[in-house]
């Protein structure tokens, strides 16, 4: 696959689009006004209250993902970052109702910019992150270090070196999951929902990591190869239905041993 554009939810051009003609409807109203009363003083206001919705969508689109190719990721303001100058994935999250993290964004880190990706407006979200993955790490230099991962919640200090395990393509579970995904499941629209790999319905709860709180993390661990895996659902009530999303995320095995050990001591305590 030479390239691979991003594919939009069709909710993202309706909020964008009801958004919109709030602005330029009442705008427009100034603008009407200001014309039968010849003053220019409200003609310039609802332009400029149109203008204020314009330059917002292009602040927040321009820097977002377009598509990705061979040489590199394409911004929606038409700037082409190469993969030679990949850096890092940073992602970006917000607190939800429930008080937990939702991942919000991930920036695709180039020495000369950033291309954003919003998980909860593209299609092929999934898709995206695999191509780009491939193509950064096909044009890092021979015997270069890896780029730093992308930080992950919770993070916690390694301890112990790695164990050796068999490769991740090797397990008939972890091979379905990526390092991270997300999910998520709209009321009435149905037909926009997302789903986690079936893969990640076999992976072993071995508890919650904050007991007590409403839906909050656990971890999980693949029986076959035993990684573990950080887990979240998040529930979110808006004025057009409810919405779940789910987040797994795959923990180095020290990150998940420490979690583990935590885990243990939690229900030693409360034993």
């Amino acid at each position: 696959m030479n390239i691979l554009r991003a594919e939009l939810q069709k909710d993202f051009y309706v909020r964008h689009g009801c958004v919109g003609a709030l602005f330029v409807f009442f705008g427009g109203t100034f603008v009407v006004i200001g014309l039968q009363r010849f003053e220019w003083m409200i003609i310039a206001g609802g332009l400029g209250f149109i203008s204020i919705w314009a330059a917002l969508i292009w602040w927040s689109l321009s820097e977002s993902i377009r598509e990705l190719n061979l040489v590199g990721a394409v911004r929606r303001d038409g700037r082409q970052l190469p993969w030679s100058e990949f850096e890092q994935e940073v992602e970006g999250y917000y607190f939800s109702k429930t008080g937990g993290q939702v991942l919000n964004h991930i920036d695709l880190k180039f020495r000369s910019g950033r291309v954003r990706l919003y998980p909860l407006t593209l299609k092929n979200y999934t898709e995206l992150m695999r191509y780009a993955r491939e193509r950064a790490a096909a044009a890092r230099p021979a015997g270069s270090a890896a780029a730093p991962p992308p930080k992950a919640a919770p993070r916690v200090q390694l301890v112990a070196p790695e164990p050796v395990r068999k490769p991740v393509s090797a397990c008939s579970i972890c091979s379905q999951l990526l390092d991270h995904q997300t999910a998520m499941q709209k009321i009435g629209r149905e037909s926009e929902d997302t789903h986690l790999p079936a893969a990640a319905g076999k992976l072993t709860n071995l508890g919650d990591l904050q007991p007590g709180q409403t839906r909050g993390p656990e971890l999980d661990q693949c029986p076959e190869c035993g990684r573990y895996y950080w887990y979240k659902v998040d529930y979110d009530y808006l004025a057009t239905g409810s919405e779940d999303s789910q987040t797994l995320i795959r923990l180095s095995d020290s990150e998940g041993a420490a979690l583990h050990d935590q885990l243990r001591a939690g229900q030693s305590d409360g034993a």
